[in-house]
């Protein structure tokens, strides 16, 4: 890209995100495994994004990039609640990774890692 408003990367790793997700796409991990979702953008102010779409999208597609660290991957196993099976769902690749789903689009990490043998 050319001249950019954002930084190189804007997410930098896959726990920056916010709490509500994580749990979120745990839930469609356990309840409907086999489901595709879609997460969508809501806006909570009146600016319009639209001159940054090009960029966004590219900010979007870049977190097919991102892995988790083992000391990233040994921060949510140490949450009680989260299962081990999220956790080992979250450290496959970022292509099949329920915590990339922005990219992908599908809930069921499990299944796509045992498929690409990336578990």
């Amino acid at each position: 890209m050319s001249e950019s408003v954002f930084a190189d990367r804007i997410v930098q790793n896959l726990l920056d995100t916010d709490f509500y997700k994580l749990t979120m796409m745990q839930a469609v991990l356990h309840n409907y495994p086999n489901v595709e979702v879609e997460w969508e953008f809501r806006c909570r102010n009146s600016e319009d994004l639209r001159p940054y779409l090009a960029e966004i999208r590219y900010q979007i597609e870049r977190l097919a990039e991102l892995s988790l660290s083992p000391d990233q991957l040994g921060f949510l196993e140490r949450i009680s609640f989260m299962k081990p099976d999220f956790c080992a769902s979250s450290g496959c690749s970022a292509s099949t990774c329920v915590m990339c789903r922005p990219v992908s689009r599908t809930a069921s990490c499990l299944s796509a890692c045992a498929d690409r043998g990336c578990m």
